[in-house]
């Protein structure tokens, strides 16, 4: 079997597979570390001469028998990079791929959604988002991790998203206090996973109490640094977040006596110091 997906790939490199009836649906796209260090020794600009192989790697796993079926890739990007058409261009191309995750510290550009209308689901891992950009209609999943983000993104992220199904913020530098009441059931009807992370981890939790998404969430996990003030609110308003069914908070401390209330209105909540373990990929 490991012979004929090998094969079937036209020996591209990938890691990651997730296989199905044989076909390859997921896999994380890499570069050969010999051929790498060749190509960067014969360049003078080793990130380009690093995303050139990565996209020819790509291109390789989309033209393959394995990879005609493909429905999420994920990359990780060298530093220094100025653009990443190239990629957007060959992705633009595959008919069935749809889930997109790049990684990567250090870029100069920044992500433009519209430049790869296929794609509606989008995972950025400090990877920049252009000011520039808008969101897709047809946008199902937007995740950003230590995504560097421009003042006023909060104005984007607040765009109606008709077809968003999950969201997933976590960066330091979002106002989710300002951003949380501007999405609701008119602007995000189709939202049903909310993954958050804040500092501002009680004004946060305030804000959420009052959220009319709770109506429509089946999964809401929250990192930050809450206390008995967000908790307290959270149990104040425990017939609104008992219809949401994976209910979790982590990073938080408040007193036993709250945390007992807290479990005793919402069983369903998971309640941790440590954020979930995750691949990077998201799979």
């Amino acid at each position: 079997m490991a012979s004929h997906r090998q094969s079937w790939l036209l020996d591209a490199q990938v890691t990651e597979p997730q296989w199905r009836w044989g076909l390859l649906r997921r896999c994380s796209v890499s570069v050969d570390p010999e051929q790498l260090f060749q190509a960067q020794m014969a360049s003078d600009d080793a990130s380009t001469a690093h995303f050139g192989l990565l996209v020819d790697e790509l291109s390789r796993v989309l033209n393959s028998p394995a990879g005609r079926f493909l429905e999420d890739a994920a990359l990780q990007l060298p530093g220094g990079l100025g653009t990443i058409a190239p990629l957007l261009e060959v992705i633009s191309r595959h008919p069935l791929l749809r889930g997109l995750t790049l990684a990567g510290r250090g870029a100069e550009f920044g992500v433009r959604l519209e430049e790869a209308p296929t794609i509606t689901r989008w995972r950025l891992l400090g990877v920049p988002l252009s000011p520039a950009t808008h969101l897709p209609s047809t946008l199902e999943l937007l995740e950003l991790i230590d995504t560097p983000l421009f003042p006023g993104a909060e104005e984007l992220l607040a765009t109606p998203a008709p077809s968003l199904a999950m969201l997933g913020l976590t960066d330091d530098h979002l106002e989710l206090a300002r951003l949380l009441p501007r999405l609701t059931p008119a602007t995000h009807p189709k939202l049903r996973r909310l993954r958050l992370s804040d500092d501002a981890a009680d004004g946060v939790l305030l804000v959420l109490a009052e959220s009319p998404l709770l109506k429509q969430l089946e999964v809401l996990q929250f990192h930050g640094p809450f206390t008995d003030l967000g908790l307290d609110a959270v149990t104040r308003s425990a017939a609104r977040f008992s219809r949401i069914p994976k209910l979790s908070f982590t990073g938080g401390s408040a007193s036993a006596s709250l945390k007992r209330m807290a479990y005793k209105q919402l069983p369903q909540l998971e309640l941790s110091m440590k954020r979930p373990v995750a691949a990077w990929t998201g799979w």
